[in-house]
């Protein structure tokens, strides 16, 4: 993932973030099936997917403690 699309990301709120979330894990379940059911060419995008899925959760999770110790103090 780019820096450009972390950035991005970081602007976006954490309920915005949890759909993203969503969207790409029904995308990652899409290719995983086209990879059994067929021949693809791109066959590194599923690990590529993953990985931004990964990147995604983890500004998720900053932003929520973030928010959580804003509001305690």
């Amino acid at each position: 993932m780019k820096k450009r699309d972390k950035d991005e990301l970081h602007g976006i709120g954490v309920t915005e973030l949890g759909k993203k979330a969503g969207e790409l894990r029904k995308k990652i379940a899409e290719v995983r099936l086209t990879m059994q059911t067929k021949e693809v060419k791109n066959r590194r995008e599923a690990k590529e997917l993953r990985r931004k899925l990964a990147a995604l959760l983890s500004i998720k999770r900053e932003k929520e403690l973030t928010e959580k110790k804003v509001g305690t103090v």
